[in-house]
């Protein structure tokens, strides 16, 4: 067989064994496959693993968003209806105007339940952010 293949003579293919052509026409084949898979195919395949990479953080990042986005609607609900139960609390602290009022009504409920009070002193104020703080001193 060896000898055959040196007396091989490139020039006339038509004289070539079918087998050695068909040899040939396969090897052929083959390199122009691999050839057109690795130029034309290869390059399309990792660009769509890359988009499908990017795909899937995209929609990892969607999710997050959109769980954020969920307790952010969530929480802004939660701060108006704190909101509006601050304000109601604020509401029913006393003014500075009404404290001799309510002096004079603790004095008098005081005076219901048979205390004798000999003195109510007004302490200083202290101020906290949006509330002042007015201590009382009472002697009974």
């Amino acid at each position: 067989m060896i000898q055959q293949l040196k007396q091989f003579d490139l020039q006339h293919y038509a004289r070539w064994p079918i087998a050695v052509k068909l040899l040939c026409w396969i090897l052929l084949f083959i390199v122009v496959l691999s050839f057109g898979y690795v130029v034309l195919i290869d390059p399309k395949v990792t660009a769509y693993q890359q988009a499908k990479l990017q795909q899937l953080k995209l929609l990892k990042d969607f999710r997050t968003q959109h769980e954020k986005l969920t307790q952010l609607k969530y929480q802004q609900q939660h701060t108006q209806q704190l909101n509006a139960y601050f304000r109601q609390q604020l509401k029913q602290l006393p003014q500075q105007q009404q404290i001799p009022s309510l002096l004079t009504a603790l004095h008098q409920i005081g005076q219901k339940l048979g205390l004798n009070m000999i003195n109510i002193h007004l302490e200083p104020t202290t101020q906290y952010n949006f509330l002042l703080e007015q201590p009382i001193e009472i002697e009974v």
